[in-house]
């Protein structure tokens, strides 16, 4: 899969990565219900006057006011700075399943996603070399355009490192007629590549939890420090 990776084109494959091992719902309950956690609140948009707000609360709470009320309100997110999986101590074993998708001499992440149905991430690109999508548990439909579109997408690079965001809201860029983009449907145990500077968005079909494996080689990191 990796020489495939590399062609930079998107393409979905089924594997097992037996994540379920060391991560599910019955495990966050069964093992972690007082964890506090941070989550984001929902956004369709980018509004840099009201940004979205953090809230804390345990890993309890949010599974039973949120993702069993198929409550949209509050998305659990971790990804830079705040990372839930090293906080529980399964960062390093989840890495290692993700390894053949991987070169040996490379920059290794994860992030993880967990929310109810109608949860969302608006559209973006991201600059990480390699971005793959992997379904724990739960469906999300992803809508992918090409970056041969980037000038109708009113894209922002300021506000996150490594990413430009869309202002647009995700229905005024699928209804704006000089871009085509494609839909692709992911469910349990399916990886999905999205190459670097294709726009995407996310949105969860029903509670769906997920984890983003990301790796950049020597090359892409000198690239991107330029």
């Amino acid at each position: 899969p990796i020489n495939l990776i590399e062609k930079n084109i998107p393409f979905v494959c089924n594997i097992d990565l037996k994540i379920k091992n060391y991560l599910s719902k019955e495990i966050l309950l069964k093992k972690y219900p007082h964890h506090k956690i941070k989550v984001l609140k929902n956004f369709r948009v980018i509004n840099y006057n009201n940004l979205p707000s953090i809230k804390e609360m345990t890993i309890k709470s949010y599974i039973n006011n949120y993702i069993d009320e198929n409550n949209n309100k509050y998305y659990f997110k971790s990804e830079d700075e705040y990372d839930f999986l090293k906080e529980i101590d399964i960062y390093n074993d989840l890495i290692k399943l993700f390894y053949t998708f991987s070169p040996k001499y490379c920059f290794k992440s994860l992030s993880f996603w967990y929310g109810a149905k109608n949860t969302c991430t608006p559209f973006h690109y991201d600059k990480d070399h390699v971005n793959l999508l992997y379904i724990v548990e739960g469906k999300k439909k992803i809508y992918m355009i090409h970056p041969k579109y980037n000038k109708y997408m009113n894209g922002d690079n300021l506000l996150q490192y490594g990413a430009s965001w869309s202002k647009d809201k995700i229905d005024t860029v699928l209804n704006n007629k000089n871009i085509k983009y494609n839909t692709i449907i992911l469910t349990k145990n399916k990886i999905l590549n999205i190459p670097r500077f294709w726009w995407h968005a996310v949105i969860n079909l029903e509670s769906t939890m997920a984890i983003t494996f990301h790796y950049y080689t020597f090359q892409s990191l000198l690239f991107n420090s330029l």
